[in-house]
């Protein structure tokens, strides 16, 4: 787009100051363009790639956890019916 224009015949017609505004504002177009495809989109990729991990990462966790807890009642209710046991021994 900004190729095909005559920068004299813009200067002519609008002037240097317009001129240069016109093509400050297209330079800012271009660079938040660039910035967007090259940095934004990669990097919001990235962060949706990591937050998946880290959710499938939570799932594990929590199933870990789950069994430990599950281990941790047997145990406690093995402990507690071989402390009931131990009384009624020592009390006969």
């Amino acid at each position: 787009m900004i190729a095909d224009i005559d920068f004299v015949s813009l200067i002519e017609r609008f002037g240097v100051t317009l001129t240069f505004l016109i093509f400050l504002v297209w330079c800012v177009y271009r660079g938040g363009s660039w910035v967007g495809v090259n940095i934004l989109l990669p990097l919001h990729q990235r962060h949706m790639l990591f937050i998946d991990r880290l959710e499938s990462g939570i799932g594990e966790v929590t199933k870990a956890q789950t069994d430990s807890m599950k281990i941790l009642t047997e145990i406690l209710s093995q402990t507690k019916e071989l402390e009931a046991l131990h009384r009624k021994v020592s009390h006969d």
